[in-house]
């Protein structure tokens, strides 16, 4: 479904915090951000699509992942989190595709 997009439309989507809900009740909302309440950048896709009456729509969507330990205990998933140093490969069309997914 996003094999075109993985391919030639990545984004970075900056964040500075995202939020995972417990998936058994009673559920509960976790507020996420790193330790020194910086920015982040997320793994993203971006497409655009002809939508009703013919309008074009621009989208995206987060990458997600396996949980690290501290997330794994609530939530089965979470946004794959770039480092700074991996955007500008995460964001270059020419980034062969095996590259592209140690980064998730």
């Amino acid at each position: 479904m996003f094999s075109d997009a993985f391919r030639e439309r990545r984004c970075l989507i900056p964040a500075d915090r995202f939020y995972e809900w417990t998936k058994t009740a009673p559920k509960k909302r976790f507020r996420l951000m790193l330790k020194d309440r910086g920015l982040f950048a997320i793994a993203g896709l971006w497409d655009r699509w002809t939508g009703p009456g013919h309008k074009p729509i621009l989208s995206a969507t987060m990458a997600t992942t396996k949980p690290n330990e501290l997330i794994g205990s609530f939530h089965h998933r979470m946004p794959v989190i770039l480092s700074r140093e991996v955007f500008d490969l995460w964001l270059d069309q020419g980034t062969p595709t095996v590259e592209l997914k140690k980064l998730l």
